[in-house]
């Protein structure tokens, strides 16, 4: 969460790679906490079947579904970033 918010300040709103990254990075972060907490605490240690067929087709969806949100909220957020310069300019 916060290396997104930080990253956020520093990456072109039209390039999307900075923000894929982070998703992707994330998504493994938290397949593989989730690996130690529910699979290799009851002794299950098939990590590289859990990899190949958990972790990264999950990485891979993630990354798929936030091409096609990233661009619709960047939309949303410049509509109501520019709605709110409307009402502060209409307050003044």
């Amino acid at each position: 969460g916060f290396f997104s918010g930080y990253a956020n300040g520093i990456y072109v709103k039209t390039r999307y790679v900075i923000p894929m990254c982070l998703i992707g990075v994330g998504e493994l972060f938290y397949s593989f906490l989730y690996y130690l907490c529910f699979f290799l605490l009851r002794g299950r240690t098939g990590l590289g079947f859990y990899f190949f067929h958990l972790m990264l087709p999950r990485v891979v969806y993630t990354v798929f579904v936030g091409l096609f949100l990233l661009p619709l909220l960047l939309w949303i957020d410049t509509g109501v970033k520019s709605l709110q310069q409307l009402i502060h300019k209409e307050e003044s």
